[in-house]
């Protein structure tokens, strides 16, 4: 079973996604990682919309900390911070018995940290407000 069906229409093209900041996180990894201790820095996001419309495509996203995470100060963010970045939409088979699929955002590029709707200098989509007012209901 897909998870993440609003992405499923959206497979394969390269869009500009915002997520609120969670925590960061370690996966294990096979042999000994780029920390040297078997594990891949990760960080959470939740309530993932697409940039452009507002809509949730996922209720939450793991990613490895890449190099564009890290060069975007990412490990200081605070819960509830909001991340957009770009992605690409891509398929990955799930699971011990590797018997499904779903949908992922792959290759984030252009990080960018726009804090908290609260905040006066706000540069962030105009989706979010102070009011913490739910999204617009898009379609796909």
């Amino acid at each position: 079973m897909k998870m993440r069906e609003k992405l499923e229409s959206l497979y394969g093209r390269r869009m500009r996604f915002c997520g609120e900041f969670v925590r960061t996180g370690r996966k294990r990894t096979r042999g000994w990682g780029p920390t040297g201790d078997g594990t891949v820095p990760t960080i959470l996001l939740r309530n993932v919309r697409r940039h452009d419309t507002g809509l949730v495509v996922t209720d939450h996203l793991w990613f490895n900390l890449t190099q564009g995470f890290e060069d975007a100060d990412v490990k200081t963010c605070c819960a509830g911070e909001v991340i957009a970045f770009d992605a690409r939409i891509d398929d990955y088979i799930k699971g011990y018995e590797r018997d499904s699929y779903d949908y992922k955002l792959s290759r984030p590029t252009k990080i960018k940290i726009h804090g908290f709707p609260e905040w006066e200098d706000w540069d962030g989509p105009a989706f979010y407000s102070a009011s913490n007012c739910p999204c617009p209901q898009a379609e796909l």
